[in-house]
């Protein structure tokens, strides 16, 4: 006779739209302190290009760092949901984590509307990507985004 225990426990399952949005708004939180520090780099303004570039790189490089060491931003651990890749592991590689901050990141800067048309685009895309409710960078960085909080079959 063999043990066949009560629960097991399930496949990771997909972080659900709101929970992506909600962790994006906390860090957004975050980078604001950060943005306003920008401001006192001379010639700097609101709505200047420099205070864009700054805005732009500190996102970058926080967003970079936390998801290739951690696999998850601030926000995402506070919501309980992580960044993987999309043919398994525990975190992207750090490869997977520049990429998908900067396919996030770098064509907001785009003229012509095209940054605001990709700033749309992107993170509306998992709303109707199926099966693995991609944003545009998760595929362009082949990852997902899961919810970490434990589940028991």
């Amino acid at each position: 006779m063999t043990y066949e225990p009560m629960s097991r426990p399930a496949e990771p399952t997909l972080a659900s739209a709101g929970s992506r949005f909600g962790a994006f708004l906390l860090d957004s939180l975050l980078m604001v302190p950060l943005v306003l520090l920008g401001l006192l780099i001379p010639g700097t303004s609101i709505g200047s290009w420099t205070l864009v570039l700054v805005q732009s790189g500190i996102v970058l490089v926080y967003g970079g760092l936390m998801l290739a060491v951690r696999g998850q931003t601030l926000g995402m651990r506070a919501l309980g949901i992580r960044v993987v890749p999309l043919n398994g592991g525990e975190r992207p590689t750090a490869g997977q984590a520049w990429l998908r901050t900067a396919a996030a990141v770098l064509p907001t800067l785009l003229p012509l509307n095209v940054g605001d048309v990709w700033s749309l685009l992107d993170p509306a895309w998992l709303l109707w990507d199926k099966p693995n409710r991609q944003a545009l960078h998760d595929k362009i960085a082949r990852t997902v985004v899961i919810d970490t909080r434990a589940r028991i079959l």
